[in-house]
């Protein structure tokens, strides 16, 4: 499943100080409801820069009673109907929904967590891409893996440096990099696969 099918699995309140990335993500949750058949309404609709968006517009804004609620940027609790589908806003409310926050990792690289999974993404062309392991990273979480999630990160740069031909800090720069992306843990020179 994508970025955007997941974030609108259940009703969700995003917690981001990203403004064109809650633009991006309430812009293609309401074209993909909109594909779907269901008519989608962008509470906050005056609150978008569309110079943050310079994209087509693939969806009818049509907010109506029975319509999918998408607050954007969210301040008070007073701009949120009972019934919604996502929130995005820099303040938690306590509305009964999950809560997940993005944080930025990289250079247009995000992370959001949810409650069964991260997704790190980065934004492209209007759109929230999913960032796919390198061979690299996903030879390391294998290693791992292979070994009850837990080794020495002397074992893991050595072994990793061997198989793959490349240098040892290249190995723990990407550890650390896997450790920034909440894969793994490193503490007192033990690697912790997180599952």
């Amino acid at each position: 499943m994508d970025v955007i099918g997941k974030i609108l699995e259940k009703p969700r309140l995003i917690r981001s100080y990203y403004y064109s990335v809650n633009l991006v993500i309430i812009i293609n949750a309401a074209q993909r409801i909109y594909s779907q058949g269901k008519k989608p309404c962008i509470i906050n609709f005056d609150k978008i820069k569309w110079e943050f968006y310079p994209y087509d517009i693939n969806f009818k804004q049509i907010c109506e009673e029975e319509s999918e609620n998408l607050v954007f940027e969210a301040e008070k609790v007073s701009e949120i109907p009972i019934r919604f589908r996502l929130i995005t806003s820099v303040k938690n409310f306590n509305l009964g929904c999950e809560v997940n926050t993005i944080e930025k990792i990289g250079n247009n690289l995000y992370k959001l967590r949810l409650t069964d999974d991260t997704i790190i993404f980065h934004v492209k062309d209007g759109k929230l891409i999913e960032r796919v392991l390198n061979p690299l990273e996903e030879e390391i979480l294998r290693l791992l893996n292979e070994n009850n999630g837990r080794m020495s990160m002397k074992e893991v740069v050595d072994i990793t440096s061997y198989k793959l031909g490349i240098s040892k800090e290249s190995v723990r720069n990407e550890l650390a990099f896997l450790r920034s992306l909440g894969k793994i843990e490193i503490d007192k020179g033990t690697v912790l696969l997180i599952r």
